[in-house]
């Protein structure tokens, strides 16, 4: 399994070959539409919520301009959101480049500037930004 998608993905009976990360979630949203996908605290969100919403931040990302294969970054604690945001970078054809909430702002700053990232991007508010806050904005997931 380690030369996956070298190889092709998985094939067989039963078995899909290459998919795209976007259209995994549209798969499962469409056989477990009711079904629990994600829980956060006491916040529960089905397949087919999940779908909706990764597919509206989608648009909203395709709207702003960028375009397939451009890079996005995200700095996000772990949440409902991330997830979203997650599919929904695949869903537009998007490169992630995710920034872990624990790196100081120097690391951030070099990871940002090293990327050359479309659109550098945070969802929530209180994440801590880098140094070179000014180049970040706030990109709703809702």
């Amino acid at each position: 399994m380690d030369n996956l998608l070298a190889t092709g993905g998985v094939t067989g009976p039963g078995r899909i070959g290459r998919v795209a990360i976007g259209d995994l979630l549209k798969r499962a949203a469409r056989r477990f539409p009711d079904r629990v996908a994600l829980t956060d605290g006491s916040r529960q969100v089905t397949f087919t919520e999940l779908e909706r919403d990764a597919n509206r931040f989608a648009n909203h990302l395709v709207q702003r301009g960028l375009k397939p294969g451009e890079k996005i970054s995200t700095i996000c604690n772990n949440s409902v959101e991330f997830v979203k945001a997650l599919f929904g970078i695949h869903r537009a054809g998007l490169v992630w480049v995710p920034i872990n909430t624990m790196l100081g702002a120097a690391d951030m700053d070099y990871i940002l500037g090293h990327a050359r990232c479309a659109l550098p991007s945070s969802t929530t508010t209180s994440t801590p930004r880098p140094t070179g806050a000014r180049r970040w904005k706030r990109v709703a997931c809702r």
